[in-house]
């Protein structure tokens, strides 16, 4: 029953795929192939393995109904205006020394060794948050996103600088019997904080003592309530956990912050453990709202269930047959010469198959294929849509930097390399912006300058067409003119001049074939200052 159900998958996916791949003129396979197809895998293969729905988690909230009941509110949060109040409001209850939590309300897969082999999940999320004084100059103490063990609750005493997470004891430091990660935000100079760091973000182990690195959050606005979208990725390859934050209303370097640190998370933790957010308002005269507007979170845990065979069970011995025993191991023989046949003709098969589509020619009069436009370049590198779906937390409003003709530009974070991207999306079915995707990628990947904004790679996966480059927090010519109000000086207009002429030049006398750009504007210069 399981070789007949997984090969009516197979199949129904390998159909799929050839659809799929009408645009890259791949010809559909034969009757023959696919009934050997279905006789191998019913015959000779064994029983597949399956992976469990439930050690992947993928969710989007662009806001927070209060009816919802994916939201776990613990103590003083609660959902409000659409958004997650994790303290009280000041009318009701009042501020001070308010703690709360809010968390997911199904625990996640966050390592496996059932196998005899550590896996670890990878996880993104991204979240919108403000933390809110209310206008007072004293506020704090701040909130975090934190995994700890699965129905963990908010422990006694645990409000002000200890963010819900551990209880204060009498050192206010450490608390043997706290287990938790997490990524705090904090807003107040605790005397366990770093020196000169009343807001800061750190990473915390077991203990809102943050382990090193520590960023200061200087460019933060919570007299006002300013909005900002946090980045935190996890790569279990690397064991590396990066966190980057950026103002929602201001992109450049300088009202954004990240840091990273490697960790192995199933030192700390559980196999299964609860996640979300925890905050606290401190004490006396200190206030503070914290509240978080939108979450995504995807975390992605490959857990192989392998089946346990009994032993059927003892039956009395009868007299065995030696000339029905001597055909019962040529039977085998066979079936096992037969098996190792028919597996190395599939994959004759199979290579013979991906070997025609990758070298079909196109259609005279069809549209472009861009996979043989693109192998007639060598890109920087060549992504994944899984990659970059992680990278813009599935390409979140909250990350649009700007929209054109063609598509819209995300901000994107690349764990691997640590840096800051802007992903190229092109919108779909527009055979046009198609073509584009093709010539632009074409062009650029032959053009150095430093005066270009980088190509970091491109990808055409999953009916997606998108291209990255690195990101230039500064923005463009047009905002520093028309929307900025400090003016830019003199000696930085003359800067910007001869930069935007050296490129110019470059492209249309330097470079091996004459570029013309036909788009110079002063939205489409970007400024690295």
């Amino acid at each position: 029953m399981y070789y007949h159900a997984f090969a009516a998958t197979f199949l129904k996916i390998l159909t799929l795929k050839m659809k799929n791949a009408e645009n890259l003129y791949v010809k559909s396979p034969k009757p023959a192939f696919l009934f050997i197809l279905l006789f191998i895998l019913v015959v000779h293969l064994p029983k597949a393995a399956s992976v469990d729905g439930d050690d992947n988690i993928n969710f989007t909230f662009p806001d927070f109904n209060p009816n919802t009941h994916r939201i776990v509110y613990e103590a003083d949060a609660y959902a409000s205006g659409n958004a997650i109040q994790l303290t009280a409001d000041q009318i009701n209850k009042g501020l001070n020394g308010s703690v709360g939590r809010a968390t997911y309300y199904k625990p996640m897969h966050l390592w496996d060794n059932s196998s005899g082999n550590l896996l670890l999940a990878d996880f993104t999320t991204q979240f919108s948050f403000s933390i809110d004084s209310l206008h007072n100059s004293s506020y704090g103490s701040g909130f975090a996103f934190f995994l700890a063990p699965n129905g963990s609750n908010i422990p006694p005493r645990s409000a002000g600088g200890c963010l819900g997470l551990q209880t204060c004891n009498s050192s206010l430091t450490y608390d043997v019997n706290s287990k938790f990660v997490a990524v705090e935000f904090d807003t107040y100079q605790s005397p366990w904080d770093p020196s000169g760091m009343s807001e800061h973000v750190g990473i915390d182990l077991n203990s809102v003592k943050s382990s090193n690195p520590t960023v200061k959050w200087w460019w933060n606005d919570i007299e006002n309530g300013g909005k900002v979208n946090a980045f935190i990725t996890y790569n279990s390859s690397t064991k590396h956990l990066s966190v980057f934050l950026v103002d929602a209303n201001d992109f450049s370097r300088e009202s954004s912050s990240s840091l990273s640190a490697t960790l192995d998370l199933s030192r700390y933790l559980p196999e299964w453990v609860t996640f979300g957010f925890s905050g606290a308002a401190g004490f006396n005269t200190t206030t503070e709202l914290n509240t978080i507007y939108s979450w995504n979170f995807s975390s992605t845990l490959q857990v192989s269930m392998n089946t346990t065979i009994h032993p059927p069970a003892t039956a009395p011995s009868l007299p065995v047959n030696p000339r029905r025993k001597s055909k019962t191991w040529l039977c085998l023989v066979l079936a096992i010469v037969g098996g190792i046949f028919a597996l190395l003709l599939f994959l004759g098969l199979v290579w013979l198959f991906c070997r025609r589509g990758k070298y079909n020619k196109m259609r005279d009069d069809g549209p472009m294929s861009v996979n043989v436009e693109m192998e007639k370049v060598t890109a920087p590198r060549q992504f994944s849509y899984k990659e970059l779906r992680l990278a813009t937390s599935n390409f979140a409003d909250e990350g649009l930097l700007g929209e054109g003709g063609f598509g819209k530009v995300y901000l994107g974070f690349l764990r691997d390399i640590n840096c800051s991207i802007a992903v190229k999306r092109i919108t779909p079915h527009s055979q046009q912006g198609v073509k584009e995707y093709v010539s632009e990628v074409t062009t650029i990947t032959r053009l150095r300058h430093r005066n270009l904004v980088q190509l970091i790679g491109w990808c055409h996966d999953s009916k997606e067409f998108l291209i990255v480059y690195e990101f230039l927090p500064n923005r463009s010519l047009d905002y520093h003119l028309h929307r900025e109000p400090c003016l830019l000086t003199w000696d930085t207009r003359y800067k910007i001049a001869m930069g935007l002429a050296s490129a110019l030049f470059y492209l249309q006398e330097e470079c091996d074939k004459c570029v013309l750009h036909r788009d110079i504007k002063s939205s489409n210069v970007l400024l690295d200052l």
